[in-house]
């Protein structure tokens, strides 16, 4: 992401339905773990500027941070004295067994071809037996678009894709589900538009009139009342909880 990008982010992952819809989805995944809260220390990789950090703390007594920009790294210590690292999702910087839980929002689909299962292999690695993964990725290749392009998307994945990629890495699938389902039509839309060269050229995220934000987080919001028991047949992104065997 270029820096606009990430300053972009920055200023609207608190109040944006999107950004704060689909951390409502996230919590109601990580409610159904008996352990969650439970947890000493949660890793945050591809944490970007720090959005998703103050409510994973609810879960864990210490969360770490990675990130590797220095930029977003930069605004997310605006936030709060969070103990962050500079580094990548594929080659991480701590010991074996270091996290009881590991979370990692839209980062595998910014790593290049085969990277993204490195990825999984270092989150094996650095969680300990029994420990908890979350992970969302962005769903459906044919979706690829101008706002892929400026976010830096390689990829874009099917959720039997990333179920089965995670079952390879050592983890058992808890959950898997798309999510921003409510919304996909119309998304879907803009997408294929943008594709075919009409209002194209930026990301998606940008600010919405009031009104508008708060319709949109309504439906946020029930998703995340579906999701609490049971998974959505598709939607714009893919979440899946999973846990480290061995």
């Amino acid at each position: 992401m270029q820096p606009a990008e990430f300053e972009a982010t920055f200023r609207l992952e608190d109040g944006h339905w999107w950004f704060v819809g689909m951390r409502r989805i996230a919590a109601a995944l990580l409610d159904s773990l008996p352990e969650a809260g439970s947890w000493q220390r949660l890793l945050d990789v591809g944490c970007g500027t720090g959005g998703n950090l103050a409510l994973l703390a609810r879960y864990a007594g210490q969360v770490v941070g990675l990130d590797v920009s220095p930029t977003a790294l930069e605004l997310c210590r605006r936030r709060g004295p969070w103990p962050l690292l500079l580094g990548s999702a594929d080659a991480l910087p701590f010991a074996d067994g270091s996290f009881d839980a590991l979370a990692t929002f839209d980062v595998l689909c910014q790593l290049p071809p085969s990277a993204d299962e490195a990825a999984l292999a270092e989150f094996h690695r650095v969680l300990r037996p029994g420990g908890a993964l979350l992970v969302r990725v962005p769903a459906y290749q044919w979706l690829w678009s101008d706002h892929d392009r400026v976010l830096r998307t390689h990829h874009r994945y099917g959720a039997g894709e990333l179920g089965r990629k995670l079952g390879r890495a050592g983890f058992e699938v808890l959950r898997l589900t798309y999510a921003n389902t409510l919304l996909f039509p119309v998304a879907a839309v803009r997408r294929l538009l943008q594709r075919a060269g009409i209002g194209g050229g930026k990301s998606d995220l940008m600010p919405v009139p009031g009104p508008v934000n708060r319709a949109c987080l309504a439906l946020m919001t029930l998703e995340a009342t579906l999701v609490r028991s049971a998974s959505l047949p598709f939607g714009l992104s893919v979440v899946a909880l999973a846990r480290r065997t061995g």
